[in-house]
């Protein structure tokens, strides 16, 4: 009985927290080469998401609640993700809506445009009368829409897949070097839960002192 309140103990201190999630690399999530990240001192916690995809738009609502809890020393980056030309006009659609400022009022929309209205946003003509909806004029919306920096966007983030070695969506990368996705965490939820594991595990990696 001793022994076993003494293993007990022990897991106690080397587990964080009782009930605490242990979860495994190469199980739970991957390991890939360091890549840069755009977020400063914190700690990058990027999306490759395609807006025609059923499971980006039923992880929206979960990501939405999740992200109100979203820790300080962390920020969030949202990549459309191209694998093919058929992906590229979402994409396009996205950093046109990043530029024009008004990402956070219509991407939740446009998800239920696509999965909900069944409109074809891959028209521009039915993008640029969605954005009309929230005081964008047509051919401001074309000019952005087609203009050399949105371009070079959706050339940058089709050249990321490769070293991140994205091959569906949704997909989680923290920090630059910790890979999930819903796939490999047995359901949507539960890769969220990994993801804030992945937070934690990185702020305490990169605190003076620490032993990995």
């Amino acid at each position: 009985m001793k022994r076993i309140i003494q293993l007990l103990l022990l897991l106690a201190v080397v587990t964080p927290g009782i009930g605490y999630a242990k979860y495994l690399r190469d199980i739970d999530y991957r390991v890939i080469p360091q890549q840069p990240m755009t977020t400063g001192s914190k700690i990058e916690v990027r999306e490759f998401f395609w807006y025609g995809c059923p499971h980006c738009f039923h992880i929206e609502p979960l990501l939405e609640n999740w992200l109100r809890k979203l820790p300080l020393d962390a920020e969030f980056v949202r990549t459309p993700a191209v694998f093919n030309s058929a992906w590229a006009p979402a994409a396009r659609a996205y950093f046109t809506f990043q530029a024009l400022g008004i990402t956070d009022k219509v991407h939740s929309a446009f998800f239920r445009a696509i999965h909900v209205e069944h409109k074809d946003m891959d028209d521009v003509n039915n993008v640029a009368a969605f954005v009309a909806k929230y005081g964008i004029s047509k051919q401001h919306f074309l000019n952005t829409y087609s203009s050399f920096s949105v371009d070079a966007d959706v050339r940058r983030t089709a050249a990321m897949e490769v070293p991140y070695g994205i091959d569906s969506v949704p997909t989680f990368v923290v920090d630059g070097r910790y890979v999930t996705d819903p796939a490999i965490a047995g359901g949507q939820r539960r890769c969220l839960r990994i993801v804030s594991y992945l937070i934690s595990m990185s702020a305490a990696e990169s605190r003076p002192g620490t032993v990995k």
